[in-house]
């Protein structure tokens, strides 16, 4: 069989793919690239909300059991506590504070005088 003969426009359209696939190859490597940057940096992204997240808990842990500390160490010094805890929350008994809005800096600076 002889050679199949091509013409002009042949040619071109076969340049014309080779070139195409070459940007097309180029652009799928330029996509690739931007692919692996972004995972890259979701990477960092969710390390670093791992550690403030776990700075988070071992603040509330912290804060959590120096409450409790607190809290027990107001049991044993106010025995008066244990004997009317049923009361707090009850209007008519003066513990109702639902309804009050306190300022913590008062409230800190009444309980340290």
């Amino acid at each position: 069989m002889p050679p199949k003969k091509f013409s002009l426009n042949s040619n071109c359209k076969t340049t014309s793919v080779f070139t195409n696939r070459k940007t097309y190859s180029e652009e799928i490597n330029k996509l690739q690239k931007a692919k692996e940057k972004c995972g890259k940096s979701i990477e960092e992204k969710k390390l670093e909300i791992k550690k403030i997240m776990d700075n988070e808990m071992e603040t509330i842990q912290r804060d959590s059991h120096e409450a409790a500390r607190n809290v027990k160490s107001l049991l044993r010094k106010h025995n008066w506590i244990n004997g009317e805890k049923h009361l707090f929350g009850d209007v008519n008994a003066g513990y109702g504070f639902n309804d009050r809005n306190f300022n913590s800096k008062d409230v800190h600076s009444r309980m340290t005088n």
